[in-house]
């Protein structure tokens, strides 16, 4: 671990094996197991970090650049295996130094083995732990990027608050984020497409939580800059809930937008 952000850690790890901390959080957030993630290992991860993702590429670059100019050590949560923003910023500028998080211990653990495999250039760190409990000093992350690591945590609270407060404890005064989020397009219809299949329905209300702006909002960044980025429309191999809505012949479409807020 670079001592960049081997100083940062709060706290000791549970294990560190090939230079990857662990801090036990495989029973949080989106999980894989191995043998799914050993199975992309050559494929999605080859073609993710040499060509970027193939939906809202533009977006994607957008956001780099932006990074890539304040020219700060950055922290990426909840990576998963598309890599989050990563790949378009080690594009543009390889030697930005990275911490690369995210709660499955499967997905550092092999994207730190591809990184080395194919000598990857970037001063990569990696780390697994929990977004909502993250295992760093108050105050201590310049910046912070995410592909859907904010609006797509499980474990987030009543409220969809605790990544966000924790985003904004560890996040010095002044430091960024920068993500990439996507949002239901009709909670309503999603709602009724639930009760329709007997099923609970596991998404929040938007009319009682709030935005995802009004969220950030509400943990006390300042949203510097947002904008659509497209509309996505699933189909039945997506989910769960893409496959219920297209046997009742109705659109499961997601709205993504980009946000860049500061502490």
């Amino acid at each position: 671990m670079n001592i960049i952000f081997k100083d940062l850690f709060n706290k000791e790890p549970k294990e560190i094996i090939d230079d990857v901390y662990y801090y036990g959080s495989e029973n949080a957030g989106d999980q894989f197991s191995e043998e799914e993630i050993r199975e992309q290992y050559e494929t999605i991860f080859d073609r993710v970090f040499k060509n970027g993702r193939q939906i809202y590429p533009e977006a994607f670059n957008e956001i780099a650049k932006k990074v890539v100019m304040l020219n700060l050590p950055y922290m990426e949560i909840a990576c998963g295996p598309g890599f989050g923003i990563t790949p378009f910023i080690k594009n543009l500028n390889p030697n930005i130094p990275s911490l690369i998080t995210d709660a499955c211990p499967y997905i550092v653990k092999y994207w730190n083995e591809y990184v080395k495999k194919n000598n990857c250039k970037g001063y990569m760190n990696f780390a697994s732990f929990d977004n909502t409990n993250m295992p760093l000093k108050d105050n201590s992350i310049d910046v912070v990027t995410s592909f859907l690591g904010i609006g797509s945590t499980r474990i987030n609270g009543d409220d969809d608050m605790k990544c966000l407060k924790e985003l904004y404890r560890v996040l010095k005064k002044d430091g960024y984020v920068f993500t990439i989020e996507s949002e239901l397009e009709d909670y309503e219809m999603i709602d009724s497409i639930f009760k329709s299949a007997n099923r609970c329905n596991y998404y929040h209300n938007p009319k009682v939580i709030g935005t995802l702006k009004e969220r950030i909002e509400k943990a006390g960044f300042a949203i510097v800059e947002t904008y659509n980025v497209g509309r996505y429309v699933t189909n039945a191999e997506d989910s769960e809930i893409a496959a219920l809505a297209i046997s009742q012949g109705k659109e499961f479409a997601w709205i993504t937008n980009a946000y860049i807020f500061k502490k």
